[in-house]
């Protein structure tokens, strides 16, 4: 679902929940080149942005906390690697650490 919108996305915790795609992230936190006015603030050697976008996208990963965001676009482009890797072969194994969730398998 890669137009899935991100308030869906971010209110689920369940493995089997939307994915939002790397679009609506880029476009809801003006990630990659997106500008926005950075406030920057220091404090014990940390930097950190502390205007509304970032600010929203530190809650969005903390809460539960993310190691990764899983987007439509990087299940399809495992899906497709995983799918290369096996071609020929009579078993592909592949072993997942530190599986979290299972929001990545289940999307698989």
């Amino acid at each position: 679902l890669p137009g899935t919108d991100l308030k869906m996305a971010e209110a689920c915790e369940a493995p089997d929940c939307p994915l939002p795609s790397a679009q609506v992230l880029e476009e809801t936190f003006s990630l990659f080149g997106k500008t926005h006015a950075a406030d920057l603030q220091t404090s014990e050697g940390s930097v950190w942005c502390s205007c509304r976008i970032c600010q929203t996208w530190r809650e969005f990963t903390s809460q539960p906390v993310q190691y990764e965001i899983v987007t439509a676009e990087l299940v399809a482009g495992l899906a497709q690697w995983l799918r290369l890797q096996a071609c020929g072969r009579a078993m592909l194994a592949v072993l997942e650490v530190g599986a979290g969730s299972g929001r990545l398998s289940y999307h698989l």
